[in-house]
């Protein structure tokens, strides 16, 4: 099995690969995949955020213009 990553090539069956370098090439490659999951999941919150903050303030302006409109 071939793994690349940014340009980072990882091989489970090469000749000289012991299991102990096979085990830590696949530790590696779980915690390059946990960080790359916990960077989506941190962007995901922080776009949630920024909707959240959007509409917020888009329903403080249209109160704004409507109590504007009543006076």
């Amino acid at each position: 099995m071939h793994i690349v990553i940014d340009n980072l090539w990882i091989s489970t069956r090469f000749p000289s690969c012991s299991m102990a370098a096979a085990c830590e090439a696949s530790k590696l490659l779980m915690r390059m995949v946990m960080r790359s999951m916990l960077c989506f999941t941190k962007l995901v919150a922080q776009a949630l955020d920024v909707v959240n903050c959007v509409k917020a303030s888009s329903s403080l302006l249209f109160l704004a213009v409507e109590s504007r409109l009543t006076v």
